[in-house]
């Protein structure tokens, strides 16, 4: 790890049920997919009985278009359907007994969603 830091305001004495976030660099690529594959598989990562989500970390622009998709996968966890983000942007959608869709723009994605 070449450097760790906390980001954000600490809130008040008494909201300690929020925690920070702390932004990791790390030295080696392979070292950084190696946390995120650890931490998709674990699921639920614990410490000291709070819960701890790690997240890649992505430019302004890619966080936007990711975050134009939150309809979609609000829609998809509703109708119970598997799905992926891939990277930077793209929408996967698997439907048991067809090949998996992909989407890059979240309208289409959305129409594909309200038609099942």
């Amino acid at each position: 790890m070449d450097r760790a830091h906390r980001i954000g305001i600490r809130r008040g004495a008494g909201d300690k049920n929020h925690g920070r976030t702390i932004v990791a660099r790390l030295l080696r690529y392979k070292d950084c997919q190696a946390i995120l594959e650890a931490a998709r598989e674990k699921k639920r990562l614990m410490w000291n009985g709070k819960q701890v989500m790690i997240f890649p970390d992505y430019s302004r622009e890619t966080q936007r278009k990711r975050e134009a998709f939150l309809r979609c996968k609000k829609a998809l966890h509703e109708r119970k359907i598997k799905f992926g983000m891939l990277c930077p942007a793209t929408l996967k959608i698997f439907i048991s007994g067809q090949s998996p869709r992909v989407f890059d723009d979240p309208d289409k994605a959305m129409e594909y969603i309200e038609k099942r």
